[in-house]
């Protein structure tokens, strides 16, 4: 069985794979419509090998048509590069999340270079306090006294995950690479890694489950 999403963003369905064909002959759907088939998965028809011999590029398409009287989906937005109303609207979806985490993204890089010179600082204080245990103090001042290679190792760490952050940001903002979108989304919320882990797991939350919203995952896959 297979599920349609109409131009108005609802489903229709299910519906068995003929009838799938038959609105196709009608030229209800096309290549570019969102469908979920039996895994459960919504991407374009076009990506349905059952249905390539039915499925042709319906000319001068470029935008959602609205739903039948019969509550039947017309042929939907374009996918994939296309210019269509579908397509605009997860652009818009996307852009806010997607600008956070690239602010997030590039703040973090920054503070990547302080972090050393501030774990020291915040140990020489802890350090200094009266009535330290003298194992700990001894304990915090190896730690303190760190070579310079380890302090390097963690702030290339910070800049590797956060560079990550802001390519797949940039990425999600134009929609082209849903991978990368997720694993940007994913990432924010490594509490190491951000500035604040606050902000971090709010964007990268808010960032998966726009991604994963059914409008806007079909057009990464087109």
């Amino acid at each position: 069985m297979y599920r349609i999403q109409g131009a108005d963003q609802k489903e229709y369905g299910p519906i068995t794979a003929e009838q799938v064909r038959q609105w196709i002959g009608e030229n209800r759907l096309n290549r570019f419509t969102l469908c979920a088939g039996p895994e459960g998965i919504w991407k374009p028809l076009g990506q349905f090998s059952e249905f390539a011999d039915v499925l042709t590029v319906v000319p001068g398409v470029a935008g959602a048509s609205p739903v039948t009287a019969s509550g039947t989906p017309t042929a939907t937005a374009t996918g994939g590069g296309g210019s269509g109303d579908a397509r605009a609207q997860a652009l818009a979806r996307v852009k806010a999340p997607a600008l956070c985490l690239l602010i997030l993204g590039c703040l973090s890089a920054i503070y990547s270079f302080i972090m050393p010179f501030q774990f020291k600082s915040q140990i020489a204080a802890v350090m200094n306090q009266p009535g330290m245990d003298a194992n700990a103090r001894a304990m915090l001042a190896n730690f303190a006294a760190a070579p310079m290679a380890v302090w390097l190792v963690v702030v290339l760490f910070s800049l590797a995950l956060n560079g990550a952050i802001i390519f797949g940001a940039l990425r999600m903002m134009k929609l082209r690479s849903f991978g990368w979108s997720m694993t940007a989304a994913i990432l924010s919320i490594v509490p190491c890694g951000s500035v604040c882990c606050c902000l971090g797991i709010v964007f990268g939350v808010w960032a998966a489950l726009t991604l994963n919203r059914p409008d806007v995952k079909g057009q990464f896959q087109a």
